[in-house]
């Protein structure tokens, strides 16, 4: 990366995509390792009809938007 190579190190905040991204990753897998992959098909929002997959994909891409600098 352009900063690592002019800083001499790549310093992240402490809200990051890298590690926090990476745990999040992590704990889902570990949920479907060990109560099985019917479990993210479970209703999350019955009023809504919207299933745990729909909800964590929904989080994601809001967060993405959320990160988007126009400048």
């Amino acid at each position: 990366m352009i900063e690592e190579y002019y800083t001499g190190g790549l310093f992240l905040g402490p809200l990051n995509g890298v590690s926090d991204g990476s745990l999040v990753l992590y704990t889902f897998f570990s949920i479907g390792a060990f109560l099985g992959n019917d479990t993210f098909n479970l209703i999350a929002f019955p009023n809504y009809n919207l299933r745990v997959t729909d909800v964590v994909t929904l989080a994601i891409i809001l967060l993405q938007i959320g990160n988007v600098s126009l400048w």
